[in-house]
């Protein structure tokens, strides 16, 4: 995935789309600045349901209550086209704008990072016009004219503009790549580009002084994208400029660097270091690709993965799922509120203490729907087996030995669980690499709801033929990634270059394996006027090894009656005051971790 870019043609001006963009776009995701509520609560999570189909209410009030999602968060349409098939029409006109109409409209776009459809939605959408005006190129041929509910919906804002660059193989820019990944040319535009080749080209020409002044001034405006301020400070250490070459650490690291290897292995900056900015970085990163980094929906993402605010450029995302797929050859309401009951479970259930009894599986067999990922393997196993957790490699289409499966990647048309002697843990990941398992109207291939049923959380498959093309499905790192922490819809869009395809289909919240802050908060409650005491926690490095490390609060978010209205730094004391006895005051914390792990405030009363 090294050397990832963005064709040129990014817009069509004349897309007759365009005016939703002003219209509905940007008013709804211009309102917090960037990284200003990271990561992902039940308070990001809008339930779509369709109104007019009582088991899409009934599955939608099931998941709602398991998991605690404010009722405000219930987002209700009308008049859902049905079927399975529906045309991009329909879905922009009858869906995707609807919804964030209601979204916007209900103050709830400020803290909207996933939408979950319910039941009694189509799977699949036509998007044969799109594909007629798409770039021709190599890969064309190997692109179908439909795509999936939930892949549109991700790429939201290509589907707004009636940009049909969503086709290529690398549309999602938050996906992971190898690590080098992280110094390649980011930018979009052309004279952003152009600035960047020019930092380059001195670099190579070690004019060390003009290239660091042209990377500090790119990391100077693009104050979010942390690999610019390192290759500023690489270049100002060349150049003998010492002190400057400190300050662009500092200012990457403010920015979300966390590689401590890196520095440590760059004979350039590691003398520069002090040992108080070590204890605050990763130093046991294995530097085999980028590290999980959380999704903004309020950000853009540019080519090497890190994002910007809106308005420097960049593609805009909104992760999406659907919680069940209600149909003959998929779930019954029972088979899916089940599994929905059993993922909600996933945290609670979780005891690091067994952290070295958990397994991933990855089949390999000759099938080249297990040899087509099998060259990422490597990178996967070792970062799982790092953070002390077991994998294997069977070599059985469907595996039956023992094991308690977290993560289990296969590769075949049929998967059999018969005979199985393995399980799956609460919050477990686990999809297939085969043409049709997301395909609801075709038989022949076992549909990706049979893994819900035999105990996964989450899982995710093509709704039309993808090819064997590695970035159609999710690369082995996604699974390292929940590992580390990620939350299993951010797992699977971390390791999805094109998602148009793919329909993904679960619980979005499991996250057994994160490490949220567990301080304490206290309430005291005077007429409309609230205290709330938290205990602070000393700030302790974040390893992964050591999942039992506390994780210091980094940022608390204050939710009123379901609605973020505000987002603090960690103060001891909030004073805050109702305008109503009845309004229900909610705090989320945000830990310091790379996927700023959050969970809602257990208050206590004094």
């Amino acid at each position: 995935m090294n050397g990832l870019q963005w064709p040129r043609n990014r817009l069509d001006p004349k897309s007759s789309r365009i005016s939703a963009l002003r219209g509905v776009l940007l008013a709804i995701f211009s309102i917090l600045s960037l990284n200003a509520h990271a990561g992902l609560s039940p308070q990001n999570v809008m339930v779509v349901v369709n109104a007019d189909d009582p088991v899409s209410i009934e599955i939608a009030q099931v998941y709602m209550q398991l998991r605690q999602i404010p009722q405000c968060n219930r987002i209700d349409l009308n008049d859902v086209p049905t079927g399975l098939v529906i045309t991009q029409l329909q879905f922009i006109e009858s869906i995707l704008k609807p919804a964030l109409k209601k979204i916007n409209e209900s103050g709830l776009a400020a803290q909207t990072k996933v939408i979950a459809y319910s039941s009694g939605f189509p799977t699949s959408v036509n998007i044969d016009e799109d594909l007629k005006r798409s770039i021709d190129s190599p890969v064309k041929v190997y692109q179908r004219p439909i795509a999936s509910l939930t892949g549109l919906t991700y790429l939201y804002q290509m589907q707004l503009t009636g940009d049909p660059n969503y086709l290529g193989m690398l549309s999602n820019l938050y996906v992971r790549g190898d690590f080098e990944r992280h110094f390649i040319n980011p930018f979009l535009l052309p004279e952003q580009r152009q600035r960047f080749d020019a930092a380059d080209a001195d670099r190579k020409a070690e004019k060390w002084a003009e290239a660091a002044a042209k990377f500090q001034e790119l990391a100077n405006e693009f104050k979010t994208v942390a690999p610019l301020a390192i290759q500023a400070a690489e270049c100002f250490a060349k150049a003998g400029n010492d002190q400057s070459a400190k300050e662009a650490i500092a200012q990457a690291i403010q920015s979300g660097w966390t590689s401590g290897s890196y520095l440590r292995q760059n004979e350039s900056l590691e003398k520069l270091v002090a040992k108080e900015v070590w204890s605050r970085l990763d130093n046991n990163d294995l530097m085999v690709a980028q590290g999980p980094m959380s999704f903004e929906a309020t950000a853009a993402y540019l080519g090497n993965g890190w994002p910007v605010p809106i308005a420097q450029s960049g593609v805009r995302y909104m992760m999406s799922i659907m919680l069940a797929v209600i149909h003959e050859r998929g779930s019954t309401k029972e088979e899916a509120i089940e599994a929905l009951k059993r993922a909600a479970k996933s945290e609670e259930a979780w005891n690091p203490a067994e952290r070295a009894n958990t397994q991933f599986w990855f089949t390999h067999t000759a099938d080249v729907r297990t040899t087509t990922r099998f060259p990422f393997f490597a990178d996967a196993l070792m970062a799982i087996n790092y953070m002390g957790m077991k994998t294997q490699v069977p070599k059985d289409a469907n595996p039956k030995g023992p094991g308690r499966l977290m993560g289990l990647m296969l590769g075949t048309p049929v998967m059999d669980f018969d005979f199985r002697q393995w399980e799956f843990l609460p919050g477990a990941i686990s999809e297939n690499l085969t043409s049709t398992s997301g395909d609801f109207s075709v038989s022949g291939q076992t549909k990706i709801t049979e893994l819900l049923h035999a105990g996964a959380a989450i899982t995710c498959g093509p709704v039309t033929e993808p090819f064997t093309l590695p970035p159609k499905f999710p690369l082995p790192m996604t699974y390292a990634y929940y590992a580390s922490g990620a939350t299993a819809i951010e797992a699977l869009y971390l390791g999805l270059g094109n998602p148009y395809q793919t329909l993904i289909v679960g619980d979005p919240l499991c996250q057994p394996m994160a490490n949220p802050p567990q301080e304490k908060v206290t309430q005291v409650i005077d007429g409309s006027k609230l205290t709330f005491q938290r205990t602070i926690t000393p700030l302790i490095p974040i390893d992964p090894k050591f999942a039992s490390q506390q994780n210091p609060t980094a940022a608390i978010e204050i939710y009123v009656n379901g609605i973020l209205k505000r987002v603090v730094p960690p103060v001891a004391t909030l004073n805050i005051n109702r305008a109503a006895a009845e309004d229900e005051v909610v705090l989320v914390l945000i830990g310091g971790d790379p996927m700023h792990s959050k969970i809602v405030a257990k208050t206590s009363e004094n």
